[in-house]
Formats: C-alpha cells, structure tokens, sequence
C-alpha cells in the first residue's frame, strides 16, 4: 500500500480517493474509521491493529494535531513491542510510506481533518 496524497479531508491510497478516517495495514483498507469519541483513540479504537500485531503503528492525528492518543494506548503499543509514531497527517503519512518503503510491518491510521 501507498499513500499517495493527502489534502484536508481527501486521502488517496493506490490512487483511490477517501474521504473518511481510514486505517491502512499492508493488505487491506478499512476506509471507515470511527472511534467511540472522534478526538480519542483508546485501546479499543485500534484493536484489530494490536491484533494484527505491527511492528508499527503510524498515527496521523490530523492536520492541525486535534485528535490525542490516550497515554493507557500508548503503554499498550509499548508493552506489545509496537513502535507508535504519532503526527500530524501530512507528516505521518511520509513517515508511513518510508517504513512501508523499507518493508516494514507497519498499520497506519488517519485522521482527515482537523
């Protein structure tokens, strides 16, 4: 998988536009990402990621950073040996493909916009 572009709300991965938060793992997209509070991402929110089991997890909290990542998550990914990487989209979404470049096991999840 590869990111292509981002634009405030609009992601295009293999050259297919998204218009929702969406989670990106090597062989599949979820192109509807909703999370029990849009601004929060608990354990919960990214559990078919911890069990897929990556050795990382790029979050892309938005353009402007509004959405956090809960620190109990963020133990969680530590504790499973997941190296979390947390940005605003744009920057994430470059550091996503370079580890996807490398052949890495990675998962991104984004945030479209604030």
């Amino acid at each position: 998988m590869k990111i292509n572009s981002f634009n405030q709300g609009v992601m295009v991965v293999n050259k297919k536009k998204y218009k929702r938060d969406l989670i990106v793992f090597p062989d599949k997209i979820i192109p509807v990402w909703i999370r029990k509070k849009p601004h929060d991402v608990k354990k919960k929110d990214i559990q078919e990621i911890l069990d897929f089991k990556p050795d990382f997890l790029v979050i892309g909290n938005g353009k402007a950073g509004a959405m956090k990542v809960s620190n109990s998550t963020k133990e969680l990914c530590k504790k499973l040996n997941i190296k979390l990487i947390i940005k605003k989209t744009p920057k994430a979404l470059t550091s996503f493909n370079k580890i996807i470049k490398k052949g890495e096991k990675a998962v991104g999840a984004f945030h479209l916009t604030c």
